[in-house]
């Protein structure tokens, strides 16, 4: 397996002495054929979705391949959140609805959510919270980049969807050390790191950027994935890491609170690195509760609930 050089060396948090990747990788996991990858129709999709010489059609006879992508495809493009007048009855009716960019995103959130169902039985309701705050966070970064006027072009749902794969993959390859690398309390502060580093000699952020380098997804989404409790560290795609970062922390508060309410936006250590990046004028302090609520309400519209 060849690593790039930014993945053999980096900075770590806890000050821990390096060593080789793989064998870091090996006593994390033990096996590494015990981890899984994305499927491959949704990495095949995903290349279709981006290739601006592709065809929705061409897009729709990829997803078509995979029964189970194609039936995600569906579901969602059914759900509240995207059904408009008459349901849709067809996956290649779904792809001229929602578009190649936005079919790239639920392509990404399915495959992603077929990673979550792999984590065995006995842990399924722990990592359906996972999910839940994964899928918050990415509407919590797309609420953001709208309200806040930024440029992304629908990168930043993807990275936020993505951006705690590492601890669903500590779940499953090494599911013994879990619990104490990862109380899934989604209380995060500098000790997150440390007590992951302590017993796992790695943490979720550095094996979570690993595994989406193995998939080839894109450098801004591995940059986000392996920085967003870091992002002043981040040297490229700088506010792309902010951004998640910040949805990070909201997404947090509710899954912890579970209501919208009495979040306190001034204790987002990423807000000022992320305001930095604003050139609209607009401020986060001032928007941070109507983002939540309008992200809230998204992701309850896309499970096909009612609106909080």
């Amino acid at each position: 397996m060849h690593l790039p050089e930014w993945m053999r060396r980096r900075k770590e948090p806890s000050g821990a002495s390096e060593r080789p990747v793989l064998q870091t990788l090996k006593t994390t996991i033990g096996n590494l054929k015990r981890v899984p990858t994305l499927p491959e129709a949704a990495t095949r999709a995903m290349v279709v979705a981006k290739d601006p010489n592709s065809s929705l059609a061409d897009l729709a006879g990829v997803i078509e391949r995979d029964p189970a992508l194609a039936a995600g495809i569906l579901k969602l493009a059914n759900s509240a959140l995207y059904r408009r007048g008459h349901g849709v009855a067809s996956l290649q009716q779904a792809v001229v609805h929602l578009g190649a960019r936005e079919c790239q995103n639920l392509i990404l959130a399915v495959g992603m959510r077929s990673l979550f169902l792999n984590v065995p039985r006995e842990r399924q309701v722990r990592y359906s919270a996972l999910w839940r705050h994964s899928y918050l966070t990415g509407c919590l970064c797309r609420q953001l980049s709208r309200a806040l006027g930024l440029r992304f072009e629908g990168e930043e749902f993807a990275s936020g969807l993505s951006h705690d794969i590492g601890r669903v993959l500590i779940g499953l390859g090494s599911p013994e050390h879990a619990e104490a690398a990862d109380p899934m309390d989604f209380i995060e502060g500098p000790e997150v790191l440390l007590r992951e580093q302590a017993v796992l000699s790695t943490d979720h952020c550095y094996l979570g950027a690993w595994f989406a380098n193995l998939n080839n997804l894109p450098a801004s989404l591995v940059s986000a994935v392996q920085f967003h409790h870091t992002p002043e560290w981040a040297e490229e795609h700088q506010p792309l890491v902010a951004l998640v970062a910040v949805a990070d922390h909201m997404a947090n508060y509710f899954q912890r609170e579970q209501r919208v309410d009495g979040y306190d936006a001034a204790s987002n250590t990423a807000g000022p690195l992320l305001q930095e990046h604003v050139a609209s004028g607009r401020n986060f302090l001032a928007l941070a509760d109507d983002v939540l609520t309008d992200a809230v309400n998204e992701v309850h519209l896309a499970e096909g609930g009612a609106a909080a």
